[in-house]
């Protein structure tokens, strides 16, 4: 069943730097994106076939497997150029990046209203398939208040935008469910 499992990314990145991989085909690329709940841009190392043509500092469309949340890898399937250094308008406003695929589902929180998914993503770097969890919060309520909570162990295919939350907001919550 966990060959089903996929958690892909879309949406805009800045990128900071492309660098070509010695005995490999793919670069490396240094990238941020924004969340939903924060101002502040998420750090990510993205690796992604035919990056050379582009100069940096550059925003860009993409899509690809998606992966851990602490240090995020993303493995970018396309790539789409959107604005130079000096091309971005000023009324332009970077969008959370979507985060969807297909995950079982770890843990169900009636009482914090969260869902722990288990998913995986290609990571080319490391050329495998790890797997991660994520947590999906149901929220608001009155979009949730009359469907039923998942059973543990379901296949779920999930899409939401990537919210932020601190470190230590994950610890406690990690803590206070041991």
């Amino acid at each position: 069943m966990e060959a089903l499992y996929n958690c892909t990314v879309t949406g805009d990145i800045q990128v900071n730097n492309i660098v070509k991989q010695p005995g490999n085909r793919y670069h490396t690329v240094d990238a941020e994106f924004a969340m939903e709940s924060t101002d502040e841009l998420k750090e990510a190392v993205c690796t992604a076939f035919s990056a050379s043509n582009y100069t940096t500092p550059l925003l860009m469309h993409i899509t690809g497997g998606f992966h851990g949340f602490a240090s995020p890898k993303i493995t970018i399937q396309t790539l789409e150029k959107l604005y130079g250094e000096n091309e971005l308008p000023e009324t332009y406003n970077q969008q959370p990046i979507q985060v969807s695929g297909v995950g079982k589902i770890d843990e169900v929180n009636e009482v914090d209203r969260y869902i722990l998914i288990f998913t995986s993503a290609y990571d080319r770097g490391a050329s495998s398939r790890p797997t991660h969890q994520l947590i999906a919060y149901r929220l608001p309520e009155a979009r949730w208040k009359t469907s039923g909570w998942p059973h543990v162990g379901s296949t779920i295919a999930f899409t939401e935008r990537k919210h932020g939350v601190s470190k230590q907001d994950d610890r406690d919550r990690r803590k206070k469910h041991q």
